[in-house]
């Protein structure tokens, strides 16, 4: 018995503290987790982000560019203005006034094609890009009107079915140069344009302009009398 209980002694004595173990894995465990696992991100919220993209005041040299486009584009514009209403009575007649509308407004395109280079690219970013679109435009817009005018010469004035036709290919044309909104759309897509067009009264009476013209388009192509 008594060497049972010296045994139990001397065990006693030889095991370390309980809690010099407890004490122990716990630093192996904060070791391990300080090793494997990665620290928690910062939870102290993120300073707000300032965008500069609506400037509270156009640059100079955007609202001079922008009164220069749309000086540039007022004639093309005129030109298309209210289209002639057709003489179903006189069909000659009216391919001949259509004839001179659209040669005007083609030559109108023409123009202000030949004068953006000396306008040149908006002050700001991807102006170059915004250019080229609306060259681009103007070369399709008078593409169309080139083509219009080429059927109504080509019609026999004499031909009522050829010139019937030939005038309802240009109502069809004059009634999808919606893409003169799109030329405005375009341009007020970058939001330092979109601003300087606003400020500009040469801007704001073409936008008057297109309203007034768009509400003026024919809804039918004129049909041959029989």
């Amino acid at each position: 018995m008594k060497q049972t209980t010296n045994a139990a002694r001397n065990a006693t004595r030889r095991r370390p503290p309980l809690t010099l173990i407890v004490a122990a894995a716990g630093l192996a465990l904060a070791g391990c987790t300080n090793d494997n696992v990665p620290s928690a991100p910062s939870t102290a919220p993120s300073p707000p982000v300032v965008s500069s993209t609506l400037p509270a005041e156009p640059q100079p040299a955007t609202l001079n560019w922008a009164r220069s486009i749309c000086q540039t584009l007022h004639p093309v514009f005129d030109r298309l203005g209210a289209p002639p209403q057709p003489d179903l009575g006189n069909l000659a007649t009216t391919r001949q006034t259509y004839i001179n509308y659209l040669g005007n407004a083609r030559n109108a395109a023409q123009q202000a094609i030949d004068r953006l280079p000396a306008v040149g690219a908006p002050p700001v970013d991807n102006g170059q890009q915004v250019l080229d679109n609306l060259r681009n435009q103007l070369i399709q817009l008078h593409k169309d009107l080139d083509d219009a005018l080429v059927k109504l010469n080509q019609a026999n004035p004499n031909d009522v079915g050829a010139t019937g036709l030939a005038l309802g290919a240009a109502g069809n044309v004059l009634g999808a140069l919606g893409n003169r909104v799109q030329v405005l759309g375009n341009l007020m897509i970058d939001p330092h344009l979109r601003a300087a067009i606003n400020q500009m009264p040469e801007c704001q009476s073409l936008i008057a302009t297109n309203t007034t013209t768009a509400t003026n388009q024919p809804t039918e192509s004129p049909q041959p009398t029989r």
